[in-house]
């Protein structure tokens, strides 16, 4: 297997390589700020003309312009980067020009030397013709410009040089084409933003010299990340049919071997170019002979023109390396492949605490200091965190809004979001649908936990509203493609939906969720069609455990009285792996409905198990609409006694569609006298048929007569259970029960 990680000999380049690199200079004020602002706006410059370039060559690539367009001259594209190279000079001149705020005039500008710029002329890189003169601020600017220019072509020309879009292609190689410009660009972007926030934060005395390392002690973490994601997703594109970069290790050069596509068909160089990365000392160049050689040249070319542009954008006092003031070589070929690069480890997670304090924080603070903390869930939106951060929000603290946390945790050091002080826990509404469809928090990472908060009076969809709508509704939502996520001891109160989760391999455990939003809607999710909710589920591979669940039913809408614990939703992703278990809850409009009919597409479930589930419920325990293969119902206990509100569906185990491969078994089922259907109800495509139910005992409180709905099953009986007390909810089981090893409350 060919690495998906850049090789040992490239891995240097991924930590020296900044987009801006600031040396230590003399604290003085005036020429502080105007160092602060040289280095701000050159990093915008640069990421700006990035993605512009971007742009214009995938619309090239993709027919939108024609295949001979030289992308810096076309029209549109050199407006966006004109105008993006005048806002670069007209934030050094507010930040360096004096009174007049305009560099070059009336005499007043900042000193140079104090901004650390008095070197007399400006760097070049890799002879692009920047070694201007520097006397004033205006020929910083000019510098900084031309530095950002250098740093930007040269690296985005290697990838796209060779690619014809006039070329007849299949639909994989421009896919492959299109991602790697467009993942090259966020690579490229991150490592701007990255590098400049770094120093920002030297600058401010609030991370210590140098950057990376140790920086503010993460950035060599995010610069790995960063470079690890834009190699997956070449691979994903560029990799075929297992999107993966797997090409044979004796493969032919330029074969592609596997099934990679080959880098010839990409329009690759057939050589990397070599270069010498200037800090370092390193050098990486060679046969382009598999997806990941060409993947690595791109990262080789960024380390160089990033790193290079570091040293020229922020002068030093030592010199300018040789390397980055050279052309860059023309490649000769090698007569042998590259040697296959060797993944390398990521560096630990360092991980940063950062405090929130709604009453008393100022986001002016650093935030990593518990006596200094942030305030609004703005300023929380507007960051990105790193495996291992924290996000405390201090108790007491109440905020009204939309938070949205972004960043990948890893399996070992996940982002955490929870609180911090004495008091209550801190709280979180959202009673706008117009801002972020009225979630009060939003998770759009992998490996984040959520924990200790308390969430209420969050937004319904409008009325009438369709599934997306819904869907996108939640006081904690968790979008797709954002996996691993842990939702733990919450609280969610008086809301239409307390969670909705696209996470895969998610833990849903020890929330307590209660009382929809009577303020709004009428305590609908949406009116008339959709009842609150307490957790839906738009995709499989998730666990539900453990938590309260009450109260989530809402009086009128189309079906008199609508509502649930728990439910499945969203057709458009599958529904296997689902395991429900050790829940308790009560006066809820059902405990689980699994869609089919009423849904965008029909997804058919797997491998669903309902299991040690305490339910209390008003309507059904299980609306099982979907056909359904390696599913279980097992060792729940459940009392329909309650039946102050009912909905369409009356019984207790309703199953439709076929086929129902559903092993129940072990139940312990209370009924009485108000249960106006069968136990077991009759779908309309008969699945309730195909149920293997087994060592399940039904009881009707009353004394009346079992409407099964079936005939018994092997070892089913009819009789009391003999709980504890059970009109009071204690469960438990008496030695004598002939319930003995059945229900949810027996030995577990």
């Amino acid at each position: 297997m060919l690495a998906r990680k850049p090789s040992s000999s490239v891995w240097p380049h991924l930590v020296m390589a900044l987009a801006v690199l600031v040396l230590p200079l003399p604290a003085v004020a005036d020429g502080e700020k105007c160092r602060a602002a040289i280095l701000t706006a050159s990093a915008r410059y640069s990421e700006a003309r990035m993605k512009t370039l971007a742009r214009c060559e995938d619309r090239v690539l993709t027919g939108r312009l024609a295949a001979d367009t030289v992308c810096v001259d076309e029209p549109a594209t050199s407006l966006r980067i004109e105008k993006a190279a005048a806002k670069l000079r007209q934030e050094i001149d507010r930040a360096c020009g004096g009174a007049d705020r305009a560099c070059g005039v009336g005499g007043d500008d900042v000193d140079l030397v104090a901004a650390g710029w008095g070197i007399g002329s400006c760097r070049d890189l890799a002879q692009n013709g920047c070694a201007m003169p520097v006397v004033d601020c205006a020929d910083v600017a000019s510098c900084v410009t031309c530095v950002g220019n250098a740093a930007t072509t040269e690296p985005l020309n290697l990838l796209t040089a060779e690619m014809d879009p006039n070329a007849p292609k299949s639909r994989e190689v421009l896919g492959c084409q299109r991602a790697a410009v467009k993942q090259f660009a966020k690579l490229l972007g991150s490592r701007i933003k990255l590098g400049s926030r770094c120093w920002g934060k030297v600058l401010k005395g609030k991370a210590v010299a140098p950057c990376p390392v140790p920086g503010d002690g993460r950035t060599a973490v995010s610069l790995d990340a960063a470079t690890s994601k834009f190699v997956t997703s070449v691979c994903r594109a560029c990799g075929g049919a297992d999107r993966e970069c797997d090409a044979d290790v004796g493969a032919a050069p330029g074969s592609g071997g596997g099934d990679d596509l080959a880098p010839a068909a990409l329009g690759a160089a057939s050589v990397c170019p070599a270069r010498m990365e200037p800090v370092s000392g390193d050098s990486c160049g060679g046969v382009i002979a598999s997806v990941s050689d060409y993947a690595n040249c791109a990262i080789c070319a960024a380390s160089f023109s990033t790193s290079c542009a570091a040293l020229a954008t922020v002068p030093a006092d030592g010199d300018y390396p040789a390397a980055c003031n050279d052309a860059i070589p023309t490649p000769t070929p090698s007569p042998t492949p590259a040697p296959t690069p060797v993944a390398t480890a990521t560096p630990p997670a360092t991980g940063l605490d950062y405090f929130v304090d709604g009453l008393s924080g100022d986001d002016g603070n650093i935030g990593t200091n518990v006596a200094a903390p942030w305030r609004t869930l703005e300023k929380v939106s507007g960051s990105s965190f790193q495996p291992g951060d924290r996000i405390l929000f201090k108790r007491g603290s109440q905020f009204t809004g939309c938070v949205t946390i972004y960043g990948d945790g890893t399996e070992g050091a996940p982002i955490t979001i929870s609180a911090y002080g004495a008091g209550e826990a801190p709280a979180f509404s959202n009673p706008d649908h117009s801002t972020c469809n009225g979630n009060a928090m939003r998770i759009r990472g992998d490996y984040q936990v959520v924990e200790d908060l308390y969430f209420h009076h969050t937004a319904p969809a409008p009325d009438d509203s369709g599934f997306v709508e819904v869907w996108a509704v939640g006081a904690l939502h968790v979008s797709l493609g954002n996996d691993h996520v842990v939702i733990r001891n919450n609280e969610f109160a008086n809301i239409p939906k307390a969670i909705q989760s696209y996470s895969q391999h998610s833990l849903i455990t020890e929330n307590y969720i209660h009382d929809t939003n009577l303020g709004q809607s009428n305590g609908m999710l949406s009116d008339p069609w959709w009842g609150p909710v307490g957790i839906q589920l738009g995709i499989g591979n998730q666990e539900v455990s453990y938590n309260v669940i009450e109260n989530m039913y809402a009086i009128g809408g189309e079906f008199g009285a609508d509502g649930g614990a728990i439910e499945v939703d969203d057709g458009r992703n599958h529904k296997d792996n689902i395991h429900i278990h050790h829940n308790r809850t009560s006066r809820n409009m059902g405990f689980t409905e699994i869609s089919w009919w009423d849904d965008i597409q029909k997804m058919a479930s797997t491998n669903v198990s309902i299991h040690h589930n305490t339910s209390r419920d008003f309507q059904s325990f299980v609306l099982w609409w979907a056909p359904t293969s390696a599913s279980m119902i097992e060792n729940n206990t459940i009392i329909r006694t309650d039946n102050e509100y009912t909905g369409p569906f009356d019984g207790v185990f309703f199953m439709d569609a076929r086929p129902a491969d559903i092993r129940l078994t072990k139940n312990i089922v209370v009924t009485d006298g108000d249960l106006t259907e069968s136990i077991f109800i009759e779908g309309f495509d008969g699945g309730v048929e195909d149920v293997d139910h087994f060592d399940n005992l039904y009881w009707h409180a009353d004394g009346g007569v079992i409407e099964l709905g079936l005939p018994l099953g092997p070892g089913e009986v009819l009789d009391d259970p003999l709980f504890v007390d059970w009109i009071a909810g204690d469960y438990r089981l008496h030695p004598s029960s002939p319930a003995t090893g059945w229900g949810a409350w027996d030995g577990d």
